[in-house]
């Protein structure tokens, strides 16, 4: 489909994005950027963290895991504070203690003072189309390549803040199979002295004393089963907190003492139709697809924060494992976690007492479920404990002295892992037709604990190995996905410095949906660029991806990466527009109808003196003559009805189609003159088909749907992500359609030269605006014949 330039398609597609966002955002000042080259998706915002619906309004948006899938969101809100004791601003009044906020519900604004906020890329991001439209889901909005990169991308993010301390956060993340569930986030603070946006020093000579770093997360596993257990659930009064590393208690489970705090969907004591844990899916709801209630789990997964390094001071930069100093899990509807103020001396010191609090005993896990992991999966306790909204798990970095110019380095990672789709699925089957007990069900969702577990040493390996592990090949450079008349095309292009290093092509196919099952449908070697789906069925939707395979020569292990060929991200490749098998165009044969079978061997001979023999089995074969142009579809249409006991009207028959439904071969017999060598005898079943063409085969174009009501139900249109999206069907293979408003404006031209009988619009003028509603035009034009065609329509907004 040639609507315009393909260029101006994808520059028009990323205005509209930009333009969406900017209306759903809650603080749209602040730009975000999206870290989508693995599993896990999360948003970043320039300011320094990410907010309660800081960037739609929604509670639950972000940390999405598995991100193909929808409603995957796992992150509520997150916060950082900085506070210091005794700290004297630059109007010389002192501070008992001064803390400077960003969320988890204050904006951040005049306490963090965004510099500078730009993403680079290790390669230019694949470019995905289908149809030729771009397939998108999340924005990249790279700036810059950097083909020297050690992650897939890496987001740098410099803040000033109110207390004198500048910001530079690293965000990066990996696509490697087996490390791209977490996304790394370094922080430098460096006593600057700047406490505003410009570039002026107002504090050259302060040190700062007790200096604390302080995050909070509050997570709640996740948006997907929100209204199927509880709306609580969706702003984690049900989520479960414990920690390892943290000094409270021995962990066997954790010989390496690596640190870190996790969460999970535990028990909602309001919903009592079944036990929630994993949160099965038993009934329709909101963030529940139609037809997904046979069971499945929906919140299976487990996510967590690890601290991979934390300065021991401005001059020993070796890692302290005796940070966070603070682990704690704090009430997340506290009046401390809301109207914070970098100027109400009050509630700074109560702030600050947070900060410092140390390590909570019991941890909340224990607190709740005080057996530990046998309570976790027989769960009785109310992890809300009383509260309105449940509970935040927070870490604290300090103290810190830092002089004038003195720094320090932290570095955190957020990881998601759990159970697999499939498992989580048939697990929630079983335990709905009651094959399996709760008891049992929720021993298999804790697999994903051990699952959670097994990624955070690996990303903590890749952080020791100084994030050398093994790559996976580059993916396509280019993707297309083409519905034509008989088959689904999908060619593709590589970078030039992906070489020759790999071993070929994966392409994966799902119908129906794009965030549902895919199976591998085709291998192509290294050199192929193209492959023709042949086996689509019209009516369906396609989605594909296609990823490169490397030599197994190239995977070392590092990481604790499994050994093996490695391959390119699906994420890269991924389409998200459906593809579908067009109809041939209207001045191709219509589609011939069934007319009689008879089943036997049969043999078609095109004998002498022109004539052809159709015969049945052992009988007497039916002979027809073929002299010349002459014979007459009449003569033809005597000769089959008497074969088939049939009675087809001459003027409907064009021509003869002998076919095995058993072995899908067919030989089509034109009424037309045929040689002697032009059949060989075949043994299938026999049966015929007709067909009828129209006196005027454009009088079949429609226009679907008309009238075109956008504000009625989705499912008159094309789904979410063409809302707009009419259809024209049954076309020329080569036309024209200028589409006019009642008035005679020309509106806009589609150029419909693919071959198939199908096009679409998405109900915007030529320079891209929607139109409005009212009575539109549209002027086919045969490119072949120079026919014409109009047709009104109607859309309704």
């Amino acid at each position: 489909m040639k609507h315009n330039i393909l260029r101006l398609k994808v520059i028009n597609l990323l205005i509209l994005l930009i333009l969406t966002g900017l209306t759903s955002t809650s603080y749209a000042q602040y730009a975000i950027k999206w870290m989508s080259a693995g599993s896990l998706h999360n948003w970043y915002s320039e300011i320094g963290s990410e907010i309660e619906e800081g960037f739609v309004k929604r509670q639950q948006f972000g940390l999405q895991w598995p991100a193909l899938y929808a409603n995957q969101d796992i992150q509520a809100a997150k916060g950082f504070w900085m506070g210091a004791a005794n700290f004297t601003d630059q109007n010389g009044k002192v501070w008992p203690h001064k803390v400077v906020h960003v969320g988890p519900r204050v904006t951040g604004a005049n306490e963090f003072f965004p510099q500078s906020f730009n993403m680079t890329s290790k390669f230019e991001p694949p470019f995905i189309t289908v149809d030729g439209d771009p397939s998108i889901d999340k924005d990249v909005a790279n700036d810059e390549v950097d083909p020297g990169l050690f992650a897939d991308r890496l987001i740098e993010n410099k803040i000033n803040t109110q207390l004198g301390v500048s910001i530079t956060r690293r965000i990066f993340q990996f696509s490697q199979e087996y490390h791209d569930n977490y996304i790394i986030s370094e922080y430098i603070f460096k006593n600057t002295g700047n406490v505003d946006a410009d570039a002026d020093i107002e504090l050259p000579a302060t040190t700062l004393n007790d200096l604390y770093f302080y995050y909070q997360y509050r997570l709640a596993v996740c948006a997907n089963t929100r209204y199927v257990i509880g709306n609580g659930t969706g702003w984690g009064m049900n989520t479960m907190i414990d920690a390892r590393g943290d000094g409270v208690q021995v962990d066997p489970d954790n010989p390496d003492n690596l640190r870190f705090q996790y969460v999970w969907h535990g028990k909602f004591p309001p919903f009592t139709l079944y036990d929630n844990i994993g949160g099965p899916i038993w009934n329709t709801a909101i963030n529940v697809a139609a037809g997904d209630t046979v069971g499945r789990l929906g919140a299976y997964q487990f996510a967590g924060v690890v601290t991979l390094h934390a300065d021991v001071s401005p001059t020993d930069k070796n890692d302290n494992p005796a940070q966070p100093s603070t682990t704690s899990w704090e009430g997340s509807d506290d009046p401390l976690t809301s109207q914070n103020d970098a100027f109400n001396e009050t509630k700074m010191t109560q702030e600050y007492g947070w900060m410092t609090t140390g390590h909570r005993s019991p941890r909340h896990a224990n607190q709740i479920e005080p057996s530990g992991l046998p309570g976790f999966l027989a769960p009785s306790g109310d992890p809300a404990n009383g509260t309105p909204g449940g509970y935040s798990l927070c870490n604290g970095y300090g103290p810190y002295t830092l002089a004038p110019g003195d720094s320090v380095r932290i570095v955190i990672a957020e990881v998601v892992s759990g159970i697999s789709r499939e498992l989580a699925t048939t697990a929630g089957i079983q335990y709905k037709r009651g094959q399996i007990t709760a008891l049992q069900k929720n021993t298999i969702v804790f697999q994903g604990r051990d699952s959670l577990f097994q990624s955070i040493r690996r990303v903590v390996a890749n952080f020791q190995s100084g994030y050398s592990i093994p790559e996976p090949p580059l993916p396509p450079k280019f993707f297309d996905v083409k519905g034509l008349s008989d088959k689904i095309s999908l060619t593709w292009e590589t970078y030039p410095e992906m070489g020759t290093d790999f071993s070929g092509f994966e392409i994966y196919r799902a119908v129906g949906k794009y965030d549902s099952t895919y199976y591998l449908i085709y291998e192509a070697g290294p050199n192929e660029r193209s492959y023709d789906d042949f086996t689509a069925v019209r009516g369906l939707s396609y989605y594909y991806y296609i990823v490169s395979v490397g030599n197994e020569s190239s995977n070392n292990g590092g990481g604790l990466t499994p050994a093996g060929k490695l391959r390119s991200s699906r994420y890269y490749t991924q389409t998200y527009n459906p593809a579908i098998l067009k109809r041939p165009p209207n001045d191709w044969p219509i589609p011939a109808k069934v007319i009689g079978t008879k089943p036997g061997k049969f043999g078609i001979t095109a004998g002498v003196n022109d004539k052809l023999q159709i015969a049945i089995d052992g009988a007497d074969p039916i002979v027809v003559t073929l002299v010349g142009d002459s014979l007459t579809t009449s003569q033809v249409a005597s000769q089959i009805n008497l074969a088939f006991n049939l009675n087809i009207a001459a003027n409907e028959l064009n021509y003869l189609r002998i076919y095995s439904p058993s072995k899908e071969e067919d030989s089509k017999v034109d009424i037309q003159p045929i040689a002697n060598d032009a059949y060989s005898t075949l043994g299938l079943e026999v049966g015929v088909t007709y067909r009828k063409i129209p006196e005027d085969p454009m009088s079949r174009i429609r226009i679907v749907p008309n009238p075109f009501n956008i504000t009625a139900s989705k499912e008159l249109g094309f789904g979410d992500q063409q809302a707009n999206r009419l259809a024209f069907y049954d076309l020329p293979a080569r036309c024209n359609i200028k589409i006019y408003s009642e008035l005679g404006e020309l509106i806009n031209t589609i150029e419909h030269t693919d071959g198939t009988g199908d096009d679409y619009w998405d109900s915007v003028t030529s320079s891209n605006q929607v139109v409005v509603s009212g009575i539109y035009i549209a002027v086919f034009e045969n490119l072949d014949t120079g026919e014409k065609k109009i047709l009104k329509f109607v859309i309704i907004r």
